[in-house]
């Protein structure tokens, strides 16, 4: 992942990518949250000036990810967001998949917001990053229907792959185990 254009990303961006397409990476991440203040904190037309100068470069060696944004309603951040980043681009960025990020949805708006972004850019979706709220029993459901949904009806086959965040104590493990909805994520599919 090109995470943003501070702390050295772009010059070492070129060296690191090319260095994991060798090993054997097939796709590359565009900007961290860019549409996010503390994260990579770009504006549309910044982001797709770097996507252009950096990304571009390994179009056809590897599959290349629109940056990832955030699920906010905000005009300026989300969907708003990266429609902006797709007029800046003017045609010119190379993009095989829409990266999202959800936080905080119920069942029904997170397939929901998963339709809306497919249906605005007509791009596979890739969710790397998602969680939801509430006790250890209300996530486990709640991903039980997303990943069932995901993975068994043909409306969300344009989601190509999905992630949870993340793999920490309280969260995906309990102590040296599993936490019951890190066992759903790992074994629902």
């Amino acid at each position: 992942m090109c995470w943003g254009i501070t702390k050295g990303f772009p010059a070492t961006w070129a060296t690191n990518a090319q260095k994991m397409i060798d090993a054997g990476s097939k796709a590359l991440f565009s900007f961290n949250e860019p549409d996010h203040a503390a994260q990579a904190n770009l504006s549309p037309e910044q982001a797709a000036a770097s996507h252009i100068e950096l990304m571009n470069p390994f179009a056809g060696k590897a599959r290349i990810g629109a940056p990832s944004i955030t699920n906010s309603g905000a005009a300026h951040q989300g969907i708003g967001w990266l429609k902006r980043f797709f007029e800046a681009c003017n045609g010119k960025c190379a993009v095989d998949f829409v990266n999202i990020h959800i936080y905080g949805f119920d069942t029904n708006t997170f397939l929901q917001h998963l339709i809306n972004v497919h249906n605005l850019f007509g791009k596979p979706v890739w969710i790397t990053e998602f969680a939801f709220g509430g006790s250890d029993e209300e996530v486990d459901r709640q991903l039980q229907v997303v990943i069932d949904q995901i993975e068994r009806n043909a409306t969300f086959s344009f989601v190509e792959n999905y992630s949870y965040f993340m793999a920490a104590e309280g969260m995906m493990v309990k102590g040296n185990s599993m936490s019951s909805y890190g066992n759903t994520f790992a074994y629902a599919s």
